[in-house]
């Protein structure tokens, strides 16, 4: 049974019709000289053949990738990054009193993100952005092997500079990143260990003290004690009151500032670690772009049609330059 053939197809053979659609389409596919030369008896000079179009097939899809675009993920942006450097300066002002050193790692870490991640990721995406724009105006003309050679050079140096500014990018982004985990972690090491061990002591006091002045609960302060007396007296009216537990609202009031401080801190981190995921994006399309280019060079060495095939493939290769550079445009 031939594919795709209805029993109302192979009817229509029999009567030797078109009036069927399918069978005109089938008609359609078999007049193909490519696919004839495919589908015809084996002889020497055939295999020869077949083994011809199947190259050039495979060049197709081959040239093709070697010209398009490479896949970039663009997950965060230059806005949501300022908002998060925005988020670390209100985190300092809110522990500046409670907890100076986890202040100072916040202040680190927006100026961080305002003078060396934001400028380095930018610096990369608009040179990329004007790679974008030289692939598209060189895929708008007819190739001709010397504007191939020409593109493929272009290509390797800009590929090599753009791998560059990328890798110099991706070493202040994964610093940052670094510096934000540490911050992170001793700031909660501060809320979770250090203070809440500290809290749990002074509760502990305070209930020993309350113990203590629940045996004077009868004393009357107000009066005169007799030898011995004015201690217990001075005990009691101490931990009535202050000691140890403004101790505790204290550390309670601490605890508060810093939790609120660590919950801000982590509700910025899945920005960050989007930065880290576009930045190793940005060096891995420039690693494609590479290896794109060699396959180009070794296509114009071995191959004499190279040309008139790229002239078939460049208007869609060119649209995915024109799709690349519109994702740049969201940063």
């Amino acid at each position: 049974m031939v594919s795709g053939l209805s029993g109302q197809g192979f009817r229509d053979i029999s009567r030797e019709t078109t009036d069927s659609a399918q069978l005109r389409k089938y008609y359609e596919v078999a007049d193909d000289l490519k696919i004839r030369k495919l589908i015809a008896p084996t002889t020497q000079a055939g295999n020869v053949e077949k083994y011809r179009l199947l190259l050039a097939s495979a060049l197709d899809s081959q040239l093709y990738n070697a010209l398009k675009a490479p896949a970039l993920a663009l997950t965060t942006n230059r806005q949501k990054l300022a908002n998060t450097a925005s988020a670390y300066q209100l985190t300092t002002d809110r522990m500046s009193s409670q907890f100076p050193e986890g202040a100072t790692d916040a202040q680190n870490l927006a100026a961080s993100i305002t003078d060396l991640v934001i400028p380095s990721v930018t610096g990369v995406i608009d040179f990329y952005k004007d790679f974008a724009n030289r692939q598209m105006s060189a895929l708008s003309s007819e190739p001709t092997k010397p504007s191939l050679d020409n593109l493929a050079r272009e290509r390797a140096e800009a590929a090599a500079e753009g791998a560059s500014k990328a890798q110099n990018a991706q070493y202040v982004v994964l610093e940052f990143k670094n510096n934000s985990d540490l911050a992170h972690n001793r700031i909660r090491r501060t809320q979770q260990n250090e203070l809440q061990q500290e809290y749990n002591w002074k509760r502990i006091e305070l209930a020993g003290k309350r113990g203590k002045v629940a045996q004077y609960d009868w004393v009357d302060v107000r009066f005169a004690f007799p030898p011995g007396g004015a201690s217990r007296s001075s005990d009691t009216a101490h931990y009535r009151g202050g000691f140890p537990a403004s101790d505790i609202a204290n550390l309670e009031n601490q605890m508060s500032h810093i939790s609120w401080a660590a919950w801000q801190m982590a509700a910025v981190r899945g920005i960050e670690d989007s930065c880290v995921l576009t930045i190793s994006s940005l060096s891995q399309s420039w690693a494609e772009i590479m290896q794109g280019t060699g396959d180009l060079n070794a296509y114009l060495k071995l191959i004499s049609d190279v040309p008139s095939t790229a002239g078939a493939l460049a208007e869609n290769a060119k649209q995915t330059w024109q799709n690349l550079n519109g994702n740049l445009g969201q940063w």
